[in-house]
């Protein structure tokens, strides 16, 4: 056999390469990229690509990293993921335990970033004002989450020039009305957006006066995820909205849902929320409807009110407590025979419970609560071993 001496190269091209590396992690890239001269540039993209940091001390040697060699390192960076704790101990009263100007020209300079976690974004802009031009010019984003905003950092928002896909935002408590509402409806980041999480208290001044004519809407979203919100005007805000999902709403006196409740003609297609959320949102019909919630909630007759009125195909029920005294199980079956009645077009419920006694099991509890209902699914905890297991029932 002959040997000529010269390496042989190897026959796959970048792109193989590219779907290769996209299957392992970021260490196994880099130690593959030592092993071969033909990978090494696509496992260099690869690592470039990704970075989550979590200390002040990895976010300043991540951003002097990329400023070095700007063009062969920053312009790799497609998700960047800051975590709060990376800015110092108590970043959001401004004592932050990192150069903001370095963060400034980082992101400058990464401009095709596709994802960005940026946290406490009102201290970081005010400790540095470039920071402000860094973000509205990123032209690129996919999916941006911004949290700690406040009025200066709202108006940096108004700016930027990307039209995400997926948009959180979180604001500082409370906020302004109608002044951050306003905004709200006007705000040019959302104008592609698909899927929207607000954390956003409003402030309501009794002088207060507002028009909801006024108020611009974004038509392009179809799911709203609410946390630790008070009431907003989701039907003027998101009039495609199909699905919405809320946790730990905040209701004061001065603001329930009143002339902001979702429209009984306008039906949604996924609501995730407590009972009081629901009974208080919306009497249109909803097709999945997930409950979460603490309480004994099948006891109230308002939560009975809810389902005649939402009249769920599926139903997800998930209380965090389930408690024998209070008749458990069965009680649950005959407030649902009762809620949605024989001509109900409840077709699949689903129960997770955690039975604490053998007399909990949903062995005593086979009902049919409507006449429509085909699928029963019962998941049940372990602290009852031997009745930790789904029960699966079909009519």
């Amino acid at each position: 056999m002959h040997y000529s001496g010269k390496t042989e190269r190897y026959p796959l091209n970048d792109d193989i390469w590219s779907m290769i590396l996209s299957l392992v992690g970021g260490d196994d890239a880099r130690a593959l990229s030592l092993a071969s001269r033909c990978i090494h540039l696509v496992a260099r993209r690869l690592v470039l690509s990704r970075a989550e940091l979590s200390t002040p001390r990895q976010l300043m040697n991540a951003c002097s990293f990329m400023l070095e060699d700007s063009r062969h390192r920053a312009c790799w960076l497609r998700e960047l993921r800051i975590r709060s704790s990376a800015l110092g101990p108590r970043p959001s009263s401004g004592r932050l335990l990192i150069d903001p100007t370095l963060l400034a020209d980082c992101l400058h300079a990464a401009q095709n970033l596709r994802t960005l976690v940026l946290p406490c974004v009102e201290a970081l802009v005010v400790a540095e004002p470039h920071l402000e031009d860094a973000l509205v010019s990123l032209a690129r984003l996919d999916c941006i989450e911004l949290s700690g905003i406040a009025e200066r950092a709202l108006d940096v928002t108004l700016k930027m020039a990307s039209r995400p896909s997926q948009v959180t935002l979180g604001f500082v408590p409370p906020m302004p009305f109608p002044e951050s509402l306003s905004a709200l409806g006007s705000l040019p980041l959302l104008g592609n957006a698909h899927t929207v999480e607000l954390r956003m208290q409003l402030y309501h001044s009794p002088t207060a006066e507002f028009k909801l004519s006024t108020l611009g809407r974004h038509s392009s979203v179809r799911e709203v995820r609410l946390v630790s919100c008070t009431p907003l005007p989701l039907h003027h805000l998101f009039p495609n909205m199909r699905t919405l999902r809320m946790r730990g709403m905040k209701y004061t006196q001065s603001r329930g849902w009143g002339d902001w409740a979702w429209p009984s003609s306008v039906p949604l297609a996924e609501v995730t929320a407590s009972i009081a959320d629901i009974t208080s949102l919306s009497k249109a019909p909803i097709r999945q409807l997930y409950i979460r919630e603490t309480s004994e909630f099948w006891l109230h007759e308002r939560v009975r009110d809810a389902l005649i009125a939402t009249r769920p195909i599926y139903l997800n029920i998930r209380p965090e407590t389930w408690y024998h005294g209070s008749g458990g199980l069965e009680a649950l079956g005959t407030f649902l025979q009762a809620s949605l009645g024989q001509e109900g077009r409840l077709r699949c419920l689903e129960v997770t419970v955690t039975c604490y006694t053998p007399l909990e099991a949903p062995l005593v509890w086979v009902v049919r609560p409507t006449s429509s209902l085909t699928v029963m699914l019962v998941l049940i905890h372990d602290s009852v071993p031997a009745l930790a297991a789904p029960c699966h029932w079909r009519f």
